[in-house]
């Protein structure tokens, strides 16, 4: 019996392993594309609308995604589908909140701002309801046991992507706009695959009675998620409207061309929480204090050799890396920016893992309150460190402030929160 379960987990493993290769790896070469054959200037203007697209986009996540991880695996186990239902009408009363609240913001501040920002933010905004709702759905799938469709869905997002930009650049030259419409368009595609397989109920007559007690759960859950989105958005993207403000338009475009390297191994590690949370909350479900410590002390093994091989990997083969993606738009010849990129990933790697352990617990406010030590230390000592330092002050900022969020999850030890928790 505990063969098969191994096979499961593997099998489960394998599966988000491939699923994230396959989107993240898309989204990474396609960002590597933009940074080739755009210019400078507007791939620094495609990082602004990126941050404000992640902004809207993280929103979006934490109150759909995570609530829908934590209870859809236990509470709400039996009606999952109903559960589903209501989050895809959520997602789109959402989407249309955003972008209602978008107009005015627009003509309040963004019509004076350089035309690449502004291009950018326009495709950014008009590409949230469609991006974020492909997360919500990939994600959706973990908890329906169908950790195979991602991965196919990730298999047709790359041909579909690919596809429409062959399609688009015979006719039309590469800019931010016609990245944000291959994005959408290729998330729409995939999007209308998952809804025919995994079969949400739709019928609001069906999933009348259940919607009240479910959206109760989903804001006592969701609201403090939204506060530590927002307040996990600043300290990430905070660093490149610093950078625009001090320097130029160039500076967001390098500090992103850097963060790309980072990428793959972020979505990796995000991919395999969407493994982690539900398996720990099941575990806290089920009171086995046992198995919810050794899945956390295997995944914290598996994040320190990971992070030890990959800075290495950049230490030694940093140059020839960047060299390869970015030609001669972008070099970074100090050796400082890998090992700091390498850094990040430890760092990263750690900070997903606490925010699961705290997750599961059903302690969202504690991800708020490392969250805003993040934010403080970003403010006092970050946006001082990139006006001075650039670049590298941005990258040393966002690993000092992760780090501040770790010594924090670190402080509240999580053993005592579960056996507090268990004692209930």
């Amino acid at each position: 019996m505990n063969l098969s379960i191994r096979k499961g987990q593997f099998k489960k493993i394998a599966w988000t392993v491939l699923d994230q290769g396959l989107f993240s790896g898309t989204n990474f070469l396609l960002n590597v594309y933009l940074a080739r054959v755009l210019g400078v200037d507007e791939y620094g203007g495609f990082a602004v609308g990126y941050s404000v697209f992640l902004f809207a986009a993280n929103i979006n996540k934490a109150y759909l995604v995570e609530s829908f991880l934590v209870l859809g695996s236990g509470k709400y186990k039996e009606k999952i589908h109903k559960f589903l239902g209501i989050v895809f009408y959520q997602h789109i009363l959402i989407s249309l909140a955003l972008l209602i609240l978008f107009v005015p913001i627009y003509y309040l501040f963004l019509q004076q701002s350089s035309p690449l920002i502004r291009l950018s933010i326009i495709g950014a905004m008009f590409s949230i309801s469609t991006i974020s709702l492909l997360w919500v759905l990939r994600r959706s799938a973990y908890i329906l046991s169908k950790p195979q469709l991602p991965a196919f869905g990730g298999m047709l997002y790359l041909v579909v992507v690919f596809l429409l930009l062959f399609l688009y650049r015979s006719f039309f030259e590469m800019s931010v706009l016609g990245a944000f419409l291959i994005l959408s368009v290729s998330s729409i595609t995939v999007i209308v695959l998952f809804i025919l397989i995994m079969k949400p109920i739709l019928s609001l007559n069906a999933l009348r009675p259940s919607l009240r007690y479910i959206m109760n759960d989903q804001w006592s859950f969701g609201r403090w998620s939204i506060l530590s989105a927002f307040l996990n958005w600043v300290p990430n993207n905070l660093f490149i409207y610093v950078l625009l403000y001090f320097y130029s338009l160039r500076e967001p475009g390098e500090y992103k061309a850097i963060l790309n390297i980072v990428l793959p191994i972020q979505h990796l590690i995000s991919g395999l929480s969407l493994i982690l949370l539900p398996s720990l909350s099941k575990l806290v479900f089920e009171r086995d204090k046992a198995k919810f410590i050794k899945q956390i002390q295997s995944v914290l093994l598996v994040i320190v050799l990971g992070s030890c091989f990959y800075t290495i990997v950049l230490i030694v083969f940093g140059k020839e890396i960047t060299q390869f993606l970015y030609g001669n738009n972008y070099q970074f010849e100090s050796i400082f920016y890998y090992i700091i990129t390498g850094f990040l990933v430890f760092s990263i790697g750690l900070s997903f893992l606490y925010a699961s352990i705290f997750r599961s617990l059903n302690q969202p406010k504690k991800i708020f309150y490392a969250n805003i030590f993040g934010v403080v230390f970003s403010v006092v000592i970050g946006i001082p460190l990139v006006a001075n330092y650039g670049v590298k002050g941005a990258l040393t900022s966002l690993f000092l402030v992760n780090l501040s969020g770790i010594l924090f999850y670190v402080s509240h030890n999580y053993k005592r929160q579960l056996k507090t928790m268990l004692q209930l």
